[in-house]
């Protein structure tokens, strides 16, 4: 991400790479997501005002939780308390929860690299994107022969 214009500062970084890495670790050939949807994230959270408050009272809330939990920060604990971490916010911060994973599943699924990693194609659906199958018009004779349904204006 380019340090210039960014909503997450660079004392957040390691946190919200964190978090995303949690929502979609990196496995095998896939990368984690903070290599992927941070940017994406970062400039959703960034273009409005109210993702902006959510994130950050979100954000702080878990690093909170986890000097609670377990007298560290969120990045200085293992993976498995990451996740219980997670959880609870995602009980106690359903909005927030919610948002910070539909926003990381928009970054990370859109990109054209994961596509690829995927097998799927990166097209758009129409006009010359991806080949529609032959329908099978016989299906529609009932409607058809009903006629019109509106009246003409």
């Amino acid at each position: 991400m380019k340090s210039g214009n960014k909503y997450f500062s660079n004392s957040q970084l390691p946190l919200i790479e964190s978090v995303l890495n949690r929502i979609i670790p990196a496995k095998e050939k896939m990368p984690g997501a903070s290599e992927i949807a941070l940017g994406f994230v970062d400039s959703a959270v960034r273009g409005s005002s109210t993702l902006s408050r959510l994130f950050g009272a979100g954000m702080a809330e878990i690093d909170v939780k986890a000097h609670n939990t377990y007298s560290k920060g969120f990045t200085q604990i293992a993976d498995d308390q990451k996740d219980d971490i997670l959880r609870t916010i995602e009980v106690e911060s359903p909005d927030f929860f919610g948002e910070l994973v539909k926003q990381t599943y928009n970054g990370y699924y859109t990109n054209p690299r994961v596509l690829e990693l995927l097998g799927l194609d990166s097209n758009a659906p129409q006009p010359r994107g991806h080949r529609l199958e032959e329908g099978n018009f016989a299906l529609t004779e009932n409607v058809i022969k009903r006629g019109v349904a509106y009246r003409q204006v």
